[in-house]
């Protein structure tokens, strides 16, 4: 009887013949998940957010854009004209985005993880006798949840999936693994070829109907930032300005008739230490507080345009003075202008502080996004 190595030595020739006829297992073709950018609203700054300086106090935990600029004039919550400009990012998409597959996107946590966090510098410098102050802050924003990610939605990836099937079927014949590396090289082409059209319907449908409905999805964000501050407006007298933390949640109706393509409940905390303010009753002095913000705010509308109304409670201890709770109510609207430039405006009041200086504030941003496109 045979042993088992002279059988193996037997048929090996066999096996390996008929290998070499079959043909090549056709791979799926990839699309990078920075092909599946949607332009929705550029998110708050969270350079600005620590220094105060966002229209609404409240911020939102949407899906940032891979850059994004913030231009913003107003009368701050203090009573002072501000003007400022913020720059934020999220470097691992605006750099590798275009490199990373939807399939390695979707199946690994720490892509996407490291493709959500948002990068911030935002300046600021008052224009009154009252406040000449100018104001620096440097922001990282880290997203923990996010069921309206662009690059992770379910019916794109079934679209993709079914334009790769019909673009392998398309390609036929499969070169077998003898074949030349010409022969391989014109089968990929084929397919690249076939796919490249059924991919793009993919992409338009999916930046055109996931924008209209997935602008207020669930998500769930943690930021912080770090501040510096020249009470006289020259850069040569930075100083150190405190820190803040803070975490915002919205919940965007999913399931709910009527509202989970138009409402979006946000609900935010923020820790402010060592914060120094503008002393409203000696002009040129300066207040250091420590600061807790609890607040609500209702967004509604379309991925076009929306407003909101919120509701903050304060909480402020300043240094060797006193403690004071306070309230503010604001409203606001924000709608895109053109390409992915978008106006926003805010007014609101400021009720119950202990000094008296409940002020009225109005500030508006023109905040510009951009994503990187490629064919």
């Amino acid at each position: 009887m045979w042993g088992y190595s002279q059988m193996k030595m037997r048929f090996l020739p066999c096996f390996l013949v008929l290998a070499a006829c079959l043909p090549l297992r056709a791979q799926q073709p990839q699309t990078p998940a920075g092909k599946l950018t949607v332009d929705w609203a550029v998110p708050e700054s969270p350079a600005f957010t620590v220094l105060g300086l966002t229209p609404q106090t409240v911020t939102r935990p949407s899906s940032s854009q891979q850059l994004a600029t913030t231009l913003l004039n107003g009368i701050d919550q203090n009573g002072n004209f501000q003007s400022g400009i913020a720059l934020d990012l999220q470097p691992y998409m605006l750099w590798y985005g275009h490199t990373v597959s939807y399939a390695k996107y979707r199946d690994s946590r720490a892509t996407r993880f490291l493709s959500r966090a948002q990068l911030s510098v935002g300046s600021s410098k008052g224009a009154t006798g009252d406040d000449k102050s100018a104001r620096v802050a440097l922001g990282l924003r880290l997203t923990l949840l996010d069921k309206g990610d662009p690059y992770l939605n379910a019916a794109t990836n079934v679209c993709l999936a079914n334009a790769g099937t019909s673009a392998i079927a398309a390609a036929d014949p499969v070169p077998a693994p003898a074949a030349s590396q010409s022969d391989k090289d014109a089968y990929t082409a084929r397919m690249m070829a076939a796919y490249a059209p059924l991919e793009r319907v993919c992409r338009e449908k999916h930046q055109r109907e996931y924008r209209r409905t997935g602008w207020n999805n669930s998500s769930l964000v943690i930021g912080g930032a770090p501040s510096w501050i020249s009470t006289t407006g020259t850069t040569s007298d930075l100083k150190w300005n405190g820190a803040g933390v803070w975490t915002s949640y919205a919940y965007g109706f999913e399931g709910i008739p009527g509202l989970e393509d138009s409402s979006q409940l946000i609900l935010h905390y923020r820790f402010r230490n060592k914060e120094q303010l503008p002393d409203p009753n000696q002009t040129g002095k300066f207040l250091e507080q420590d600061s807790h913000v609890f607040g609500a705010r209702w967004r509604f509308g379309t991925a076009d345009a929306t407003g909101s109304l919120e509701y903050v409670f304060l909480h402020r201890d300043i240094l060797g003075s006193r403690t004071d709770n306070s309230s503010r109510l604001s409203a606001a609207f924000e709608r895109i202008e053109t390409g992915n430039i978008w106006f926003s405006f805010s007014f609101g009041t400021e009720r119950g502080r202990a000094d008296g200086a409940n002020r009225a504030f109005v500030l508006t941003s023109f905040n510009w996004g951009f994503n990187r496109k490629e064919e």
